[in-house]
């Protein structure tokens, strides 16, 4: 018995530390486990009004019938984070048919539908069940611009636009614009028109392609034949992007006097690497009507680190095949054998309608 006196009162003190740990708990508080038992199920906030349920009390599919409202609407919530979509509009049909009335069960429900990558056409939870109108929606754009360049040149820019949206039949938009164009420094100006049409086409939210031709005409009966075609897409949780192009090159005075065009083709790419973090990618190439072409890479990585706060990274590369003429002269237009560049910019977004 000699030898075992440590191990017994070893075995009491062990008992007296659970027993006194039990008493000084308040009342209310998480109940003391020890060890050799299991664990309790985990437990989920359901709702605003902070209901605490075990989840596995509510996620059987034969009770789901006789669940309250907020145990629906959190399960379709849990299904949604574990990316099951058809489990998660289940819950959610089910609380619109229990709770017609109550606009949550459609919110979710298009929620689930663009997470599908669905056209709104084809979101009935969207349009309360009722049927898109096949009638064109027109809408009209007007404005005037001013702005002044690095290089000493004040534009002056009036624009109408006239858009065209026909839904649910052939997914197609279109518009026509006009734009008057003024281009003065000290010593010299320039005017010009721009008259041109766009279409696009939008087969679902998440893919598009568009056409645009915009000739501009100056007044010495020169013509740039300015157009852009853009086709944008997702592949897994990618959003990919393809731009080619023509316009004037309004780098200075000179250039627009000279008329210089610039086609460049963009290729983009962006992804949300983590919940607060977004990286965007820009390639171009580019070729100048006088020979010269160039290459720019442009990078950005975004820090969400509040909600109305960004932080941007940023990083730039240029390179121009040549910065001289043939004479041995300066280009008239910037054009560095190779640039590089690294900032960091602060950005700061609020909703006008939060500020009232």
């Amino acid at each position: 018995m000699k030898n075992h006196r440590p191990a017994f009162w070893l075995l009491v003190f062990l008992t007296l530390s659970s027993v006194s740990q039990a008493a000084i708990l308040p009342s209310g508080s998480t109940q003391w486990i020890p060890f050799h038992q299991p664990a309790p199920p985990a437990i989920t906030i359901i709702g605003p009004e902070m209901l605490l349920r075990p989840v596995q009390q509510i996620a059987s599919p034969s009770q789901s019938g006789e669940l309250p409202p907020q145990d629906l609407l959190a399960l379709a919530d849990q299904e949604i984070s574990n990316l099951n979509l058809v489990a998660a509009r289940n819950f959610a049909s089910l609380f619109r048919q229990k709770h017609p009335d109550d606009p949550r069960g459609n919110k979710l429900l298009s929620f689930i539908d663009f997470l599908e990558g669905k056209p709104p056409e084809e979101m009935p939870a969207l349009t309360d069940g009722k049927a898109v109108s096949n009638r064109p929606r027109v809408d009209t754009y007007s404005g005037y611009f001013l702005r002044e360049s690095d290089s000493g040149i004040t534009e002056t820019t009036m624009v109408l636009e006239t858009s065209l949206e026909q839904k649910n039949k052939f997914h197609l938009s279109g518009g026509i614009l006009y734009e008057g164009r003024g281009y003065a420094t000290n010593s010299a100006k320039a005017n010009s028109q721009v008259i041109g049409a766009r279409v696009t086409y939008s087969p679902s939210r998440i893919h598009s392609l568009s056409l645009s031709v915009a000739p501009e005409f100056f007044e010495n009966s020169k013509t740039v034949g300015r157009y852009e075609m853009a086709w944008q897409t997702r592949f897994q949780t990618w959003r990919l992007g393809l731009e080619a192009g023509k316009d004037t090159l309004r780098d200075n005075i000179l250039t627009i006097r000279d008329r210089l065009e610039n086609e460049e083709i963009c290729f983009s790419a962006g992804k949300q690497l983590a919940k607060k973090i977004e990286l965007r990618q820009n390639l171009q190439w580019g070729k100048i009507s006088d020979g010269n072409s160039s290459f720019s890479l442009d990078s950005k990585l975004r820090f969400r680190f509040l909600p109305e706060w960004a932080l941007d990274l940023k990083f730039m590369r240029s390179v121009y095949q040549r910065h001289m003429d043939d004479d041995g002269e300066s280009l008239s237009y910037w054009a560095p054998v190779s640039y590089h560049s690294l900032g960091l910019a602060l950005g700061w977004k609020k909703h006008l309608s939060n500020l009232c």
